[in-house]
């Protein structure tokens, strides 16, 4: 064979002594907020290097469920009339598993297909739809199917009886998950919370409304909420968002129920950026009386650990061997108690690279952290 240098990539960690000290990978935060230096070194050229968070991957069971599975007459086909199926669905970015297990009884060659519900109505159709992956096991084994970074969408569940007594079908237990990245942890910061003044505006028009306030991010900010409660009975008050674009968002439940309006990150982002305006539009679709006072809240999930730059991925090009890049991590919490944790993933990667580090961060108040390496990207 032909031995490839591959490189490597050196790592070191630097802390200000007044915010904590890592010692073998450990660190220990003096205080509730702090920032980490890591610095990166190939020892071969890489043409880019891109960085983000994420919570830790969590894994979620659904089940277990019932489903009787006829006799199919020994054939072997995803599409047989015989069969019957399930939908699931897959609907988070960055899903890195989804699995599929039938708990198959004695003396039965059930089958398992996972179908790709393409035009999502719920059906098997062969012209349309697609085998993501089978199990067909033999008699008296369970079936399993797990497929790693699966799509987005409807899939469906299809239990194919090979060889089913009695025919008429039998009984067995099956389950699905998914692992997937949780948030990176946050606390709630409260932008507003305040009784504001509706009166009877143009029905279906938020650029008439009675009460129109804007909100901007913050370097934390995740998740935005709008929610207004108090609206007295008789009345029907909506809540529309809007940034550059236009109206993004509205809550327009019927008579005085509770409007809530939640705003979050794009899909595979864990903020919202810095600096971006958010327009709270309050319309009185329905207000018999002059006015009407319902109470207006406002606030922000706001990221414990974030990176150091306006952007939620962090990128740099052309690292020359022996250059080094240096990544920042950011970390702040509110009355933070001695001894408690906060945790997020760390992953970065290249164009040519992905996943390349795929890491989990703890940070400890006056306690261990296992440091890894986290984002902001500057050229040395």
């Amino acid at each position: 064979g032909v031995a490839v240098d591959v490189g490597t990539i050196l790592k070191k960690v630097d802390i200000d002594p007044s915010v904590g000290e890592v010692v073998d990978d450990v660190l220990s935060s003096h205080g509730n907020s702090g920032e980490i230096s890591y610095y990166f070194t190939p020892t071969l050229e890489m043409p880019d290097l891109t960085a983000t968070l994420s919570g830790p991957l969590v894994t979620t069971t659904l089940g277990p469920f019932i489903v009787n599975i006829p006799d199919a007459g020994g054939s072997y086909d995803p599409w047989d009339s015989n069969n019957v199926w399930e939908p699931i669905e897959v609907i988070q970015a960055g899903t890195t598993e989804l699995g599929i297990h039938l708990y198959t009884e004695p003396a039965q060659d059930p089958d398992l297909f996972l179908v790709y519900d393409v035009n999502e109505n719920g059906v098997p159709d062969a012209g349309t739809d697609y085998v993501v992956s089978e199990s067909g096991n033999s008699t008296g084994s369970d079936e399993e199917i797990i497929v790693s970074d699966p799509d987005i969408g409807q899939y469906l569940v299809v239990f194919h009886g090979y060889s089913i007594d009695p025919t008429d079908g039998v009984d067995m237990d099956w389950e699905w998950w998914t692992t997937a990245p949780a948030p990176v942890p946050s606390e709630e910061a409260e932008w507003f919370n305040e009784a504001v003044t509706v009166n009877q505006d143009i029905a279906g028009d938020p650029l008439s409304a009675s009460v129109v306030m804007t909100f901007t991010t913050t370097v934390r900010s995740a998740n935005l909420h709008f929610l207004l409660t108090g609206i007295p009975d008789g009345s029907n008050v909506d809540l529309y968002l809007s940034d550059d674009s236009g109206v993004i968002a509205s809550a327009t439940n019927a008579g005085n129920e509770d409007e809530h309006i939640m705003w979050s990150p794009e899909a595979g982002e864990y903020r919202l950026g810095e600096g971006k305006d958010y327009t709270i539009w309050v319309l009185g679709e329905g207000v018999p009386d002059e006015l009407i006072t319902p109470n207006l809240k406002v606030w922000s999930d706001e990221v414990n650990i974030w990176l150091s730059t306006t952007s939620p991925d962090v990128v740099v090009n052309a690292i020359d061997p022996n250059e080094s890049v240096d990544v920042i991590v950011n970390y702040a919490v509110d009355n933070w108690l001695p001894e408690e944790t906060i945790g997020a993933r760390f992953v970065v990667g290249s164009s040519v690279i992905e996943g390349a580090f795929d890491e989990y961060i703890q940070i400890t108040k006056s306690g261990k952290v296992r440091a890894l390496y986290m984002p902001i990207i500057t050229r040395h």
